[in-house]
């Protein structure tokens, strides 16, 4: 009778067994998508089991905009007979543009590994063209971060900063502060993206990551050269009153603009618009000083003439490289987003 006893336990331990085998995680992992080609329709993907099921396990794909892109197969199933081995599936790249295939299932089993729920995938007109976007994005790169160097140089070798407009230090501060703020915002900020997408559709960012380290370069580089102005000799240049009220009146701007982002009545992407505004205007002006300066003159000694070839170089081929984009992803009005 005393034996009877211990039949709870082991039944409870049993049953905690058997619930610890049902919940057992597995990892589903997918592989990345690569950009399709218009022209040749299709990409491939993978999904593959951490390890063998007991029992099938459904996975439903859908896309968020089956016009662009869309899977072959709705579904897939890994029976236990699959054991690891990978599922194919393939993409149809039906438009230009960006979609998502989203991955559902209804199975405490498993697991998503890596990502969240989908799959990007991109389509373009053309693969080379995307080859020759990044060949001419990494030489503006090169070029812009190089175009800083020689005035830095000619300013610590002369320990002197005359003939370097003021007016230009300044422009070119509050312009690639602006346009970093920009490409930050709309590269790394989730909520941004979707509001881009939301208005646009399936579309493509239209900043990449040299973007972004070419603002913040610049920037950087733009400060030290303004520290330059404050320890070598100046002579009796200032910054002009122009100047002060074009910047002053910038910064009252964002400053404005961001009080009613905070209050929900327009989106940060269209907060951010403006600071692509502000970049815009202050580069159509931003060299005049520095020509008058020099006109005045009747010298360019202090002005590093290399820092101008340099900065011209990288201007044209980031010019190519914004119209290459758009053509590639049939979105001309991503033009405006790519300020110089």
């Amino acid at each position: 009778m005393k034996y009877l006893l211990f039949i709870p336990l082991f039944t409870l331990i049993l049953l905690v067994d058997i619930h610890l085998v049902d919940t057992a995680e597995i990892s589903l992992t997918i592989t990345e998508c690569p950009t399709i080609e218009v022209d040749y329709h299709v990409a491939m993907f993978t999904m593959h089991l951490s390890e063998a099921v007991d029992s099938p396990v459904t996975f439903h794909l859908e896309s968020d905009h089956p016009n662009i892109a869309y899977p072959l197969k709705e579904s897939v199933t890994f029976q236990p007979t699959d054991g690891v081995t990978p599922k194919v599936l393939f993409v149809y790249g039906a438009n230009v543009g960006y979609a998502n295939i989203k991955v559902y299932y209804n199975d405490t089993r498993v697991k998503l590994s890596d990502r969240n729920g989908g799959i990007d995938v991109l389509v373009v007109h053309s693969l080379f063209v995307t080859t020759v976007i990044q060949i001419f994005g990494w030489i503006y790169f090169v070029a812009w971060a190089i175009s800083f160097y020689p005035q830095l140089y000619t300013n610590f070798k002369r320990k002197s900063v005359t003939g370097l407009s003021f007016d230009f230090l300044c422009y070119n501060f509050i312009g690639y502060f602006a346009y970093s703020a920009f490409n930050v915002g709309l590269f790394y900020f989730q909520t941004v993206q979707d509001e881009y997408f939301d208005k646009y559709g399936g579309s493509v960012i239209p900043v990449l990551s040299n973007d972004v380290f070419v603002g913040l370069h610049s920037l950087t580089l733009t400060t030290i050269a303004i520290v330059q102005c404050f320890i070598y000799e100046r002579g009796d240049q200032k910054v002009s009153l122009m100047c002060k009220l074009i910047v002053g009146s910038c910064w009252l701007f964002a400053l404005c603009s961001l009080i009613p982002t905070l209050m929900s009545k327009i989106t940060w992407l269209m907060y951010l618009n403006f600071f692509s505004y502000i970049k815009l205007g202050v580069t159509l002006v931003k060299c005049v000083p520095q020509f008058y300066m020099n006109y005045k003159r009747k010298s360019t000694i202090g002005f590093s003439i290399e820092s101008v070839l340099t900065d011209l170089i990288g201007a044209s081929f980031s010019l190519v490289q914004m119209f290459l984009l758009a053509y590639n992803n049939s979105k001309m009005y991503g033009i405006q987003y790519s300020v110089i």
